[in-house]
């Protein structure tokens, strides 16, 4: 019977600024090979109220 042992190496960085979000990524396969990525990412903002009188707009009112 033959056995396979494989190892993959991952490293992955996070870095946030404000509402920003940038992330890079790596993958080290057994035979040497490695894939990077990287991307952004923005924090949702939050629900707001129509004209600061504290009611909903009508499309929130429902």
């Amino acid at each position: 019977m033959m056995h396979t042992l494989v190892g993959w190496h991952v490293e992955m960085e996070f870095q946030e600024e404000g509402d920003r979000t940038r992330a890079a990524a790596m993958v080290r396969l057994g035979d040497g090979t490695e894939f990077r990525a990287h991307g952004t990412a923005n924090r949702h903002p939050p629900i707001r109220t129509n004209c600061g009188s504290g009611r909903r707009s009508p499309a929130h009112a429902r």
